[in-house]
């Protein structure tokens, strides 16, 4: 952080801080001093380091399901006409990933589902045609439905 950039004067003479750490922006108006709004800077970055703006503090912890179960709520079905086929592959998701917290979920997880799912067996219609020899999930479902677990993670955040 170069605290002249980070030090700017308004319209009225005041001096503000305007700073951004790991994402989140802090703006302060300090006075008519700039030795001041030095030593408000220098105060702020010793806040920063003791925590109390929550930057180290660790998220809750939520389930999968439960959090899948409130994207499909709040976002899918309000905001989407394709809201059942999200319905759908959060189905499989929730199968798979049932009991593990979203910190949980890793990319080793993820090509662990993906290799599950492309094992996994489909009949269509196994009660009206038993004849039907039964085939392997598509490849296009399993990226619609990792797609959708894309989706519900980044929503998450």
């Amino acid at each position: 952080m170069n605290d002249e950039k980070n030090l700017k004067r308004d319209d009225q003479g005041r001096w503000r801080i305007d700073f951004r750490c790991k994402g989140r922006r802090i703006i302060r108006v300090v006075g008519p001093s700039k030795r001041q709004a030095e030593a408000e800077i220098v105060r702020l970055k010793a806040e920063i380091l003791r925590d109390p703006y929550g930057f180290g503090k660790k998220a809750p912890e939520v389930l999968f399901e439960d959090h899948a179960k409130e994207f499909l709520e709040l976002y899918s079905k309000q905001n989407k006409r394709s809201w059942i086929s999200d319905e759908t592959s959060l189905d499989h998701l929730k199968e798979f990933f049932r009991g593990k917290y979203l910190s949980e979920i890793t990319a080793e997880q993820i090509e662990k589902y993906k290799a599950k799912r492309r094992a996994d067996l489909v009949r269509p219609n196994a009660e009206k045609k038993p004849d039907v020899d039964p085939k392997l999930i598509s490849p296009s479902t399993v990226n619609r439905e990792v797609s959708c677990l894309k989706t519900v993670l980044n929503k998450a955040v």
